[in-house]
């Protein structure tokens, strides 16, 4: 299983709120994203070139997580996904450029909110 160190990485600022992040570009990133990592967990982002539904789920992940979806620089949408779960995050009818993965609890702590602007500077 690929660990993600070869994941290149990056600056995230989402408001005021500036932070590193690792950056799941190909499809294998994608697709392991943070699941088989000891918490701690990093903060991860999910660029796509097209903008899309997309949906996630935790099985395998550690810890829950604020799963926040972005299109065209702005968030649309904000969940908590479940450690351990199958359950798909993400609603049918939002479409998202980007989607970043926090620890859980990210979001309320640092105030970040559905509408609020979003940058990925890459390294």
């Amino acid at each position: 299983m690929k660990s993600g160190l070869s994941m290149n990485k990056g600056t995230l600022i989402v408001s005021k709120y500036k932070t590193s992040v690792l950056i799941a570009e190909d499809t294998v990133d994608q697709s392991v994203g943070l699941m088989y990592r000891e918490p701690p967990l990093p903060h991860m982002v999910f660029p796509y070139k097209n903008a899309g539904v997309n949906r996630f789920w935790m099985l395998n992940t550690k810890a829950p997580l604020d799963i926040v979806f972005c299109h065209e620089n702005k968030i649309v949408q904000i969940c908590k996904g479940e450690a351990y779960s199958t359950k798909l995050v993400g609603d049918d009818d939002i479409i998202s450029d980007l989607v970043i993965e926090f620890p859980f609890g990210t979001c309320t702590k640092m105030g970040i909110t559905i509408g609020d602007d979003v940058r990925l500077l890459k390294e």
